[in-house]
């Protein structure tokens, strides 16, 4: 556990807090600070925290004698210390909505028949699909960390199913877009300012494809192969606020182009990261909130930029129809996505569809020398191009 001044440009700096979780092999946890007096509270407060934890009486034998309640609190105290305060504040916000209904079932009542049964209850109520799966994420999140530090003997919920969520269709950027998004915030985050890293995301997201998650989860010793390759083999989850493996359960290569290797690299060496810190940062040093970014840095840019309107999401939208659009063929481009079923890329072939039919007006590779005379008849062969929905 250690305070040390950190330097954010020429004229800031920040007192940086450097705790381990939970013993020496655990994780490191930062939070800076402006006054190196905040950063000593923090520190003792954390101390207190753990001693604490460390002599409370958490034997749990069977579901009889715990509560939800108190393993939400359990959980709270463990697993947040590694939130940032924005994620704290939303999972609060749940649990004081959930804990009336369920604070006082044992966990074993958890089951998902009662899940389903409150997900019917939330959707009658008008909640979107994908709010009501916010809060069952908490209910299984603090579950399955229960199950875990083996605080209940097995998992109630075994089985439960998200709702599924009705997307918006997809949207992106066409490639003069995309351009001139780029040209936007390299001249508002140029090189030299500590907000760079924005910039970095987007040629990130726009050149691989990657989900936020895994931006968010990208280590230094990710940048493989001499910087031509990153290794996707980890994301960070918001609700569980962990690594977990990537969606798809396989870790990936993905390209890494000249300019994106320069900018990461530049990241890890001005940041001096260690091989298993994660590029981009919170000012607190945690990995970043992808609900903070969205609201509070890309909808901003996007409309200062004055390019279409679309999701963070629909940066992945956008590299993968520019990557099929500029030739790649299916298979590199399901590889490099992450696609485990390759009719998941094709939809984006369907995206492109008018692009397609105007490169068959352009593009004709023909006999050199054709034995049919101008003057012959051409025959129908009823060869069509299909595309999978």
């Amino acid at each position: 556990m250690s305070i040390r001044k950190v330097k954010i440009s020429e004229t800031e700096f920040r007192w940086e807090v450097s705790v381990r979780v939970d013993g020496r092999s655990s994780k490191r946890l930062r939070r800076r600070f402006e006054k190196r007096s905040d950063a000593d509270a923090f520190q003792a407060e954390f101390k207190n925290k753990q001693r604490e934890l460390k002599n409370a009486d958490y034997g749990i034998r069977s579901f009889e004698e715990t509560t939800f309640g108190e393993e939400a609190q359990y959980w709270l105290e463990r697993q947040g210390l590694r939130f940032s305060p924005g994620h704290e504040k939303r999972a609060r916000n749940i649990l004081d909505e959930i804990l009336p209904k369920f604070g006082k079932f044992t966990p074993n009542q958890l089951h998902p028949d009662r899940l389903t049964r409150f997900q019917s209850e939330q959707l009658a109520q008008g909640l979107a699909p994908a709010t009501v799966n916010r809060k069952t994420d908490v209910v299984m999140a603090i579950l399955n960390f229960s199950l875990r530090h083996r605080r209940i003997p097995f998992h109630p919920a075994a089985g439960f199913r998200k709702l599924p969520e009705v997307r918006e269709d997809m949207k992106f950027w066409e490639r003069n877009e995309a351009e001139a998004f780029l040209e936007f915030a390299a001249a508002k985050y140029p090189e030299g300012s500590p907000d760079r890293w924005f910039y970095v995301v987007y040629l990130l997201a726009l050149n691989t494809g990657l989900r936020a998650g895994e931006i968010w989860g990208l280590q230094a010793q990710d940048i493989a192969q001499g910087g031509e390759l990153l290794h996707i083999r980890r994301r960070w989850d918001l609700i569980s606020w962990d690594f977990k493996p990537p969606k798809g359960k396989k870790s990936r290569y993905v390209p890494c182009n000249e300019e994106l290797r320069r900018e990461l690299e530049r990241l890890v060496r001005e940041g001096k990261l260690s091989s298993e810190q994660t590029i981009f940062r919170s000012q607190a040093g945690t990995p970043v909130c992808q609900d903070n970014f969205y609201d509070r840095i890309f909808k901003k840019d996007v409309a200062e930029a004055k390019v279409k309107e679309i999701r963070f999401h629909d940066l992945r939208h956008t590299a993968t129809t520019l990557m099929i659009a500029e030739g790649l063929d299916i298979k590199t481009v399901q590889e490099i996505c992450g696609h485990k079923d390759i009719s998941t890329t094709m939809k984006y072939v369907h995206l492109l569809g008018d692009s397609i039919r105007r490169a068959a007006s352009r593009f004709c590779v023909k006999p050199k020398n054709p034995t049919l005379s101008p003057a012959a008849p051409v025959h129908e062969t009823g060869l069509k191009l299909v595309v999978s929905n």
